[in-house]
């Protein structure tokens, strides 16, 4: 049996699939629509009245460690003083894994941030991750 807050979860899934699935790199305006949706559903990460390319030049990566797990690294990227990516497990990893070492994460989340910088969405692929080199492991 579903539970309410269950089917809630999986509309929420369903529409950020359905989001990113829309969205296609060589449409920059559809991007920008679409990260701003996902921030405004998120709790309005990116203010409505602000232009999200030219917030890209301001954008930057602060690693961190992951709560309860000091020996784990993850990182948050801010555009200005606005949190837009915060990321304490490793992207395109299947399960909780956390990076290793502070260098590994600031590697992903650079990598994160280039992504958004040319328009791109700004994920991270199992491909990219094995070619990064960068060791994470689980929580």
């Amino acid at each position: 049996m579903i539970h309410f807050k269950h089917i809630s979860w999986y509309v929420c899934l369903t529409a950020a699939i359905w989001l990113l699935t829309s969205c296609q790199a060589n449409q920059p305006d559809t991007i920008q629509k679409a990260t701003r949706q996902v921030a405004d559903r998120a709790g309005g990460s990116v203010p409505a009245g602000k232009d999200l390319q030219a917030d890209m030049l301001s954008v930057s990566v602060h690693t961190m460690r992951v709560p309860d797990h000091d020996q784990l690294w993850g990182y948050e990227i801010y555009s200005g003083d606005s949190l837009i990516i915060r990321q304490l497990q490793v992207p395109a990893a299947a399960g909780q894994f956390g990076f290793t070492s502070e260098k590994g994460a600031k590697i992903i989340g650079e990598m994160v941030v280039g992504k958004l910088k040319t328009g791109q969405i700004p994920s991270i692929s199992l491909e990219e991750l094995k070619q990064s080199g960068v060791a994470y492991k689980p929580f």
